[in-house]
Order: C-alpha cells, then sequence, then structure tokens
C-alpha cells in the first residue's frame, strides 16, 4: 500500500493487497516511467504490472476524499527535482540531436540540379 494514498493499489490478476513498487528492468520501462507508469509487483502471486500512481490513488483523489497526506521530505523534494531535470534534459538532448541530424543531412546532401 501506498502512504497516504486513498485506497490500497491491487493486484490486476489476484486482487491481492501486498503491492509493491517494483525495479525497472529495460529502457522501455524507464521510458513509461517519464509518462506516469511505474512498475508494480505482487507479493502473492508475483504478477508484475504498471500503474499511474497519481491517478486514482493519489493526491488528486486524497484532494476529493478529503484525506490530509503526510508532507514530503526535504529529501523526497530533492529526488523530485532532480528526476524531473533528468526527464528534461534527457529530453532536451534527444531533441537537440534531432536538430542536429536533419541539419546535417539538408546541409550536406547535393544541391538539386536545375
Amino acid at each position: 500500500m501506498i502512504a497516504g494514498s486513498v485506497t490500497p493499489l491491487k493486484c490486476k490478476e489476484c486482487g491481492g493487497a501486498k503491492v509493491r513498487r517494483s525495479h525497472r528492468a529495460h529502457i522501455w520501462e524507464t521510458a513509461l516511467s517519464m509518462i506516469g507508469l511505474y512498475p508494480y509487483r505482487c507479493h502473492d502471486c508475483d504478477a508484475r504490472f504498471f500503474r499511474n500512481p497519481t491517478g486514482k490513488h493519489g493526491k488528486a483523489a486524497a484532494a476529493k476524499a478529503e484525506v490530509k497526506l503526510p508532507r514530503e521530505t526535504r529529501w523526497e523534494r530533492k529526488q523530485l527535482k532532480l528526476h524531473r531535470t533528468t526527464r528534461l534534459v534527457l529530453l532536451y538532448g534527444i531533441g537537440l540531436v534531432l536538430f542536429a541530424v536533419v541539419a546535417f543531412y539538408y546541409i550536406l546532401r547535393p544541391p538539386p540540379k536545375w
């Protein structure tokens, strides 16, 4: 169960409540986590699935249900900021590389013959 959530996460396979965050095993799982889908694993049946923790189980649901969530610690805020910064650097880096590839293509291609 996620601390401060309104309802505990449940396994999609067995419906068990013993669910924890799982490690990202592949590069595509890291890409999914950049858009908010994180891997979870059930302790009961060992099933693995992806879930958005800020969906119906996060701050929005807590605000609707008027449940007070515990404050984030300084370390948690620092980790979130680092995660956001890493994501932005990665996305801008990919955009810059794509721009450079397209620019080199247009610079190095032979001029059209009229």
